[in-house]
């Protein structure tokens, strides 16, 4: 329940704790009115709506001059969506009661920022400021809350987004409740959440797990995931992974919690039976909500575990070398708050979080907002994503598309197929994340053309460090990777009895965020003649001194060669550009041979094995008229004898 809410729902326990010890003046009240007033209270409890709004009405006639009765009708008719019917009956206890009270200013202040009458509502919480005696710590932040939400929601509603939203086919959406959508980082697959009768007519509701691909410019007809993840109990938000082989979902299986999340892993073709992660992730209270980061270290989620600033705040879990997640952290003020933040939402660009909370300013209810993870493991202060993104009522969730173009909500506004439906539509370029570029392919042998067991290796050569390690899916050798913002990066693939490959892949050749880049990777045995180009080994300028980030290349490389029959001779081979005297540049590509030689045999490599030979410049691939061609004959190879 969001702040706004939670304060109307609780004004009725906030005034009479006031009437009670007196922190305002209260005119004596009159034994029925008070009757009446208590009777309504019951009938309310009890779910009695039109017989509360009679007691209440009837404790009116009999003082019209008691505030609580006149708060009590006006918090129903907020409730049942009577905003202007609540705003009005306040009004009228404002000429009835005539003295000031700081519940009656509030919900005048909240209603009429609700309605979007700005105006009036600054002059309403003005009014409420004026006065701020005996106000307890949380009041004070709501109220401040409410006062900031007034000015941002006249200002945003002043510079609205252009935006048009565009209803999902009826292949995804149906006359139930579909929510909770997520995607694939190349947007190919659709995941989300579906609340449907159960077949047993009883008139329970069930969710489960849906799931289609893309088709043409459409999608293809949802189909409820298996058995092995849906079942008679409620299976909720979800996400998916880059490569969509791992899916993490909440669900209601009576472990620990009402709510837990849970992994499956998606190989041959079906997906395992889910496990309940950790209890640092599970805690035994309302966990759920996961979100996991695009190189899989991270996952975000919301909890109601203790020790939290609101009723549920985000927290993030890292995944250690075990493939656990375990070093939960609450995320800082203000991205939790004492309001309700939750679906978080971390973008493949690696700093952009999504989320939804109550305990900031803005239109009223949850709102939508994003903020940005920076180098120094701080946030950025959140940032409201506008209207009309945002509204009075209640924004729950949002899911950004990889390439940071596409929105996607749940609503149940008018024109859509039934309940809760999914919708898109264009992010907004001021709101839209980082950049974010995807590389798919599949690794295949290079004579049958047969997919390949693999395994592919990712390393940060701007922090020297891995990134990213992966098996590719054995049944077609396929892969996907995300790659966020400015990067420089290694890459390795490596299959049992073929030769190694690796290149290098920089941001710098990607010009548009989402841009996808797809490849397909061949791989062969190392029969006598063959020969493969190491990729990442780098050398100081003019200097056979390795570069630090080689080494990386050269373990793995290592560890690929000792798996080969000791019959084979690997001859490393150095050439260089046509820059400098041809002696000099024989020179130098010996020496860089020999440092791959010596640096092979100190991780184990026997020398016997290993050859080294320069070649200087004559032996060029590309053009040395343009600095990509000398940097494309500035290489080491490894040739086999």
């Amino acid at each position: 329940m969001n702040i706004q809410k939670r304060i109307i729902v609780g004004l009725l326990c906030l005034v009479q704790c006031f009437f009670l010890s007196n922190c305002f003046a209260q005119h004596k009240v009159n034994k029925k009115a008070e009757a009446w007033y208590f009777e309504g209270i019951r009938s309310e409890n009890l779910g009695m709506i039109e017989e509360a709004l009679f007691c209440y009405t009837k404790s009116i006639k009999k003082q019209k001059t008691y505030i609580l009765p006149w708060l009590a009708k006006a918090n129903i008719l907020y409730r049942i969506d009577s905003l202007q019917s609540a705003y009005d009956i306040l009004k009228k206890a404002e000429s009835c009661v005539k003295s000031s009270h700081v519940k009656l200013d509030y919900g005048l202040a909240l209603y009429s920022f609700l309605l979007q009458d700005y105006n009036q509502a600054q002059e309403h919480v003005d009014k409420l400021f004026e006065v701020q005696h005996h106000w307890s710590s949380s009041f004070k932040y709501e109220a401040s809350i409410l006062q900031q939400s007034i000015y941002l929601a006249d200002s945003l509603v002043r510079h609205p987004h252009s935006y048009e939203l565009e209803l999902l086919p009826a292949s995804v959406n149906s006359s139930y409740d579909e929510y909770f959508p997520s995607l694939t980082v190349d947007g190919e697959q659709l995941f989300f959440t579906r609340l449907e009768p159960e077949e047993d007519g009883l008139g329970f509701w069930d969710e489960d797990l849906y799931s289609c691909s893309r088709e043409d410019e459409s999608w293809a007809d949802a189909v409820a995931l298996p058995s092995t993840i849906n079942s008679n109990k409620n299976e909720g938000a979800n996400s998916i992974s880059t490569d969509g082989n791992e899916l993490f979902y909440a669900a209601m299986y009576g472990q620990l919690g009402d709510m837990n999340i849970y992994r499956a892993e998606y190989s041959n073709q079906q997906w395992n039976v889910p496990k309940s992660l950790s209890t640092a992730v599970n805690s035994g209270q309302w966990d759920s909500q996961p979100c996991l980061s695009a190189d899989g270290a991270m996952l975000f989620f919301t909890s109601t575990r203790p020790g939290g600033l609101g009723n549920s705040d985000i927290y993030v879990a890292r995944r250690d070398s075990n493939n656990v997640f375990s070093a939960v952290e609450r995320l800082p003020f203000p991205i939790n708050t004492p309001g309700n933040d939750q679906r978080p939402h971390f973008h493949p660009d690696g700093k952009t979080l999504y989320f939804s909370s109550s305990g900031l300013p803005g239109m009223g209810g949850s709102d939508l907002y994003k903020s940005q993870l920076m180098e120094d493991g701080t946030w950025t202060k959140p940032e409201n994503l506008g209207f009309p993104i945002n509204s009075s009522k209640d924004e729950r969730g949002i899911f950004i598309s990889g390439d940071g173009k596409l929105a996607f909500i749940s609503t149940n506004r008018k024109g859509g197929i039934g309940g809760m439906d999914i919708y898109q539509f264009d992010l907004p370029h001021s709101v839209a994340p980082g950049l974010t570029s995807y590389l798919k392919g599949n690794v295949l042998d290079s004579l049958t053309r047969q997919p390949l067991t693999a395994t592919i290796e990712i390393y940060d050569l701007t922090r020297n460090q891995e990134y990213r390690t992966v098996d590719v899916d054995p049944v077609d050798g396929s892969f996907l990777f995300a790659f966020p913002g400015s990067f420089n990066y290694s890459f390795h693939i490596t299959s049992p009895g073929k030769i190694p490959i690796s290149k290098t892949i920089t941001s710098d050749s990607i010009l548009t965020s989402g841009e996808l880049l797809n490849e397909e990777f061949l791989l062969s045995g190392p029969s006598i003649g063959n020969q493969f180009r190491l990729n990442n080994v780098f050398f100081e300028t003019n200097s056979a001194v390795l570069e630090e980030i080689s080494k990386q290349e050269l373990q793995i490389v290592a560890n690929w060669m000792v798996t080969v029959e000791d019959t084979v001779i690997f001859e490393l081979q150095g050439h260089t550009d046509n820059r400098g005297s041809e002696a000099w540049n024989l020179t130098l590509s010996q020496q860089r041979a020999d440092a791959v030689r010596s640096y092979l045999v100190s991780i184990g490599i026997p020398d016997d094995r290993l050859v080294a030979r320069g070649f200087g410049m004559t032996r060029p691939i590309d053009s040395n008229e343009t600095e990509e061609g000398r940097a494309n004959n500035r290489r080491t190879e490894v040739h086999f004898r």
